[in-house]
């Protein structure tokens, strides 16, 4: 297994550029509000924005100078902290727009769900890395004492993927299916990084798809985003369910692949 002893430049340049340009379109989208508002071309999202850089410009000077090591000593930690505190907003967590996402510490607000993203792959990734080599039960040829061998196996080959899903299961709790999926998608990635077999890939899949599809038609204001995003021309909805989808299509078809520029 390769390593890396430096971290990677190119990356961290990268990672710069995204939020550097992420900024700009920021800027470029609240500068005229905020110049109406407090006569400050510096829009709030902005400030928050560069602030948040700077707080993640520490924690990766932290990260970089951390051995693999203890990421990998606080992953199963660092994942059973993320679902505790999925399972406290739950309970006790502040709710807006009838979304209850978030942990209210006086002027500050946290989503776990986002922690829940980076305590995922930490998690699934220090799984896989010391996965051991399925046995062969074939030996065994009384099929009792053969299935008493393979399931307590079986069991604890998947309960890292049951722990993933009850983090999935959380998120969703909170009306927050976006991120959710989110988290699917990096518990499918990971699987597939990791070499799980194909099989096992296409059963899960089948069987997500369908949970996903079940949990958009639970809730009526999910199926209406769908109906009304196909339908985001008509009139009776274009000005007011469907005026999002619509702009983005007008948006889309201004500026093309390059855009047309700033303000």
């Amino acid at each position: 297994m390769k390593t890396r002893t430096r971290s990677d430049a190119l990356l961290f340049i990268l990672c710069l550029l995204a939020t550097a340009i992420g900024g700009l379109f920021i800027f470029d989208a609240g500068y005229a509000r905020a110049l109406q508002v407090d006569g400050s071309a510096w829009p709030k999202e902005l400030r928050t924005q560069i602030a948040m850089a700077f707080v993640g410009l520490v924690a990766y000077a932290v990260a970089a100078r951390t051995e693999s090591r203890t990421f990998e000593k606080l992953a199963k930690f660092s994942w059973v902290l993320c679902l505790g505190l999925l399972l406290f907003v739950d309970v006790f967590g502040h709710t807006q727009n009838e979304a209850k996402r978030w942990i209210k510490l006086g002027p500050i607000t946290l989503q776990p769900s986002e922690f829940a993203k980076i305590g995922l792959i930490l998690f699934l990734a220090t799984t896989f890395a010391n996965r051991k080599a399925w046995p062969s039960f074939d030996r065994i040829k009384d099929p009792i004492r053969r299935f008493e061998s393979w399931a307590p196996m079986r069991l604890k080959r998947i309960a890292p993927g049951l722990l993933a899903l009850a983090g999935v299961a959380l998120t969703e709790r909170g009306k927050d299916l976006g991120t959710a999926a989110v988290l699917l998608a990096i518990l499918g990635a990971m699987c597939v990084i990791g070499g799980v077999r194909w099989q096992t890939l296409l059963a899960w899949s089948i069987v997500m798809a369908v949970g996903t599809a079940g949990l958009v038609m639970k809730e009526p204001y999910r199926v209406a985003r769908i109906t009304n995003h196909l339908q985001r021309w008509d009139p009776k909805v274009v000005d007011s369910e469907g005026f999002q989808s619509a702009q983005a299509e007008v948006g889309m078809a201004s500026g093309g692949l390059t855009g047309v520029g700033l303000g």
